[in-house]
């Protein structure tokens, strides 16, 4: 996938099949390429159970909203499931081969936002209360974000929204081999057949600053089973 684009101009429009692109080590920077190499370790649970690369795919459109700045818009189709949203502005995107996974990197390699499917578990028993699955779902996924990052601590944990769904989510620290701490906002929703983690990485004097890129995300993220959600509408007003 391309570096998102910063001219204005005419829309254009590209399908990336997963993994199609490699990362430029020799260009990236130490910290990003902390991050980069977090990022995989962290979707490593969910590598075993990714769509294949033939179901995954990515497509990314440049909307021109003359007189204010482009918006890149991100169409990610999982299987049957289809997602829409708005990259983190300023940010490039980054890919794995062989992964079903969405990532974007700030200008300055301070911040990583990354987005991983995985096909959806079987739904709760018949019976069980939504907030007794929901709470459940949290318990399961904050065990196995702690041995994922061991040694992490749980900083906070709530629910958040987006797409018409809702989903556990939760802010950690975590001390990475020595190299320092790293701050993450992790976010677990279900969307049709699929799981999408959204997970912002980043070091904790920037975290703050950076909230924004997952905030984007999140506020423009929209999905569908078996046919392509409409995109987030968008003013050209100043």
């Amino acid at each position: 996938m391309s570096t998102i684009p910063q001219k204005r101009g005419p829309p254009t429009c590209r399908w990336y099949p997963a993994g199609i692109q490699r990362c430029n080590f020799r260009k990236t920077s130490p910290l990003a390429l902390v991050l980069l190499l977090l990022a995989l370790a962290a979707c490593d649970y969910a590598h075993a159970q990714a769509p294949s690369a033939d179901s995954f795919n990515v497509k990314i459109t440049e909307q021109n909203l003359a007189p204010v700045p482009p918006i890149t818009l991100v169409r990610v189709r999982a299987g049957s499931t289809r997602v829409v949203f708005v990259a983190p502005r300023g940010f490039r995107s980054r890919n794995h081969e062989d992964r079903s996974e969405v990532r974007f990197l700030s200008p300055d390699d301070s911040c990583s936002v990354n987005l991983a499917f995985r096909p959806a578990d079987a739904a709760p028993a018949a019976g069980t209360s939504p907030e007794s699955a929901a709470a459940e779902l949290a318990a399961r996924w904050h065990t196995s974000l702690l041995t994922r990052y061991p040694g992490a601590k749980i900083l906070e944990a709530f629910t958040e929204t987006a797409g018409g769904t809702s989903g556990p989510a939760c802010d950690l620290l975590w001390t990475n081999d020595g190299r320092g701490e790293l701050k993450l906002r992790l976010t677990l929703l279900r969307f049709g057949a699929h799981w999408v983690e959204l997970t912002l990485i980043s070091a904790p004097a920037s975290f703050e600053q950076n909230r924004h890129a997952c905030n984007d995300v999140l506020l423009t993220l929209r999905a569908a089973e078996g046919q392509d959600p409409p995109a987030p509408e968008f003013s050209n007003k100043i």
